[in-house]
């Protein structure tokens, strides 16, 4: 072989090891989807942070720009995973819940959670 050969042969052997694929692991995420299915009620109002607020004002300044679901609608969030706090209200009381706990958001592939006041 020529010496050209010899450099040719080497240079791809070397860009050809140097390629390698990196192993990515995508990050998992979650949806969550609210249908108000409740007939006749007011607008449910979401709750995702608790009463933490150490003062009424702080509870009512929530409400007023939480997200409203109508009846017969829903709404579909994306921004959460892990253990996440939910309460459900009608907007007209929102000192009654119609719903409350604590949803496990892991990823699992194709699953359906319904909930249902007990």
């Amino acid at each position: 072989m020529r010496p050209i050969h010899y450099f040719l042969t080497i240079s791809i052997g070397i860009c050809l090891s140097a390629c390698t694929k990196d192993v990515v692991n995508p990050r998992a995420s979650t949806s969550l989807t609210i249908v108000n299915a409740i007939p006749g009620s007011d607008n449910l109002v979401t709750n995702f942070t608790g009463n933490s607020g150490s003062k009424v004002t702080d509870i009512l300044k929530w409400y007023r720009n939480a997200m409203q679901i109508s009846y017969d609608n829903y709404a579909e969030f994306s921004s959460y995973s892990g253990a996440t706090y939910l309460a459900l209200s009608q907007i007209s009381d929102t000192m009654h819940t119609v719903w409350k706990g604590t949803l496990n958001l892991w990823v699992m592939p194709s699953t359906v959670f319904l909930l249902q006041e007990a």
